[in-house]
C-alpha cells in the first residue's frame, strides 16, 4: 500500500483535498476543548485566544506535498492510524483503566503514538535547522537533486513525512517492552498538555 495518495492538479481535486492538516488529532483535542472551543496561547505574540478543534493545531497543507503538476497528500495515512487508536483512547478514557486493553489494542496505541512523534511541528522545525545548518556548512552541496520539479520546503516535508510511515512498525516495536501508566488529572484547575521551549 502506498504511504501517500497523488492528486492531480485541478479546480475539482484540489476542493475534494483537505488543505488544513493537524498535528494534534481533531478526536484528541475534542477531549480538551470547552464549549467547542480550544483555549491556544501564542507564545510569540503572548495573546490567548479560541479555536474549534477543527481549526486548532495544525496548518495549511501540512500533509500535502506540491510536486510538478500534482498535489501528493499523506493526509489518507495519518487519518489510518488515528481511525485505528480512536476507539481505543475512546475505552480508556471512559474505563479509566488499562487493563481492559488486549494486545491488538496496544499495538494500535503503540502505532499512534510513534506517529505522533513523527508528524510534530518541533521534529519539523529540527529537521529544517539541520537541512538549514547542512548549506550553511556546505553551500555547494546538492540537497535537491530537482529544483524544477520541487521546492525546497515541499521536499524537505516530503522527506519528513515518507520516514514517518517508511519504518512505522519498527520504530513503535520498543514501546512494547515499556509499563504503560495512566494519569489522571485530580484537579479542578486548568492543565498545560504540553510545552516548547521558546
Amino acid at each position: 500500500m502506498n504511504s501517500y495518495q497523488p492528486i492531480g492538479a485541478g479546480k475539482a481535486n484540489s476542493d475534494r483535498l483537505p488543505r488544513f492538516n493537524h498535528y494534534v488529532p481533531e478526536f484528541i483535542l475534542n477531549y480538551f476543548a470547552t464549549s467547542g472551543k480550544v483555549c491556544t496561547f501564542d507564545k510569540h505574540s503572548l495573546k490567548e485566544f479560541r479555536l474549534p478543534p477543527k481549526r486548532a493545531m495544525g496548518e495549511r497543507d501540512y500533509n500535502n506535498v506540491h510536486m510538478d503538476d500534482v498535489v501528493v497528500s499523506f493526509e489518507n495515512r495519518f487519518t489510518h492510524v488515528e481511525n485505528l487508536a480512536a476507539p481505543v483512547i475512546s475505552q480508556i478514557i471512559k474505563n479509566r483503566t488499562l487493563d481492559s486493553l488486549d494486545p491488538m489494542d496496544l499495538a494500535k496505541l503503540h502505532l499512534f503514538v510513534v506517529v505522533q512523534l513523527m508528524r510534530s511541528k518541533s521534529r519539523r522545525l529540527d529537521q529544517d535547522a539541520i537541512v538549514n545548518e547542512v548549506r550553511k556548512r556546505w553551500p555547494d552541496a546538492e540537497i535537491n537533486p530537482h529544483p524544477e520539479r520541487i521546492a525546497d520546503f515541499e521536499l524537505a516535508k516530503l522527506a519528513a513525512l515518507k520516514g514517518t510511515f517508511e519504518k512505522l512498525d519498527q520504530l513503535a516495536e520498543p514501546l512494547t517492552l515499556k509499563h504503560l501508566m495512566l494519569m489522571v488529572r485530580n484537579c479542578k484547575d486548568n492543565l498545560y498538555i504540553s510545552y516548547q521551549r521558546p
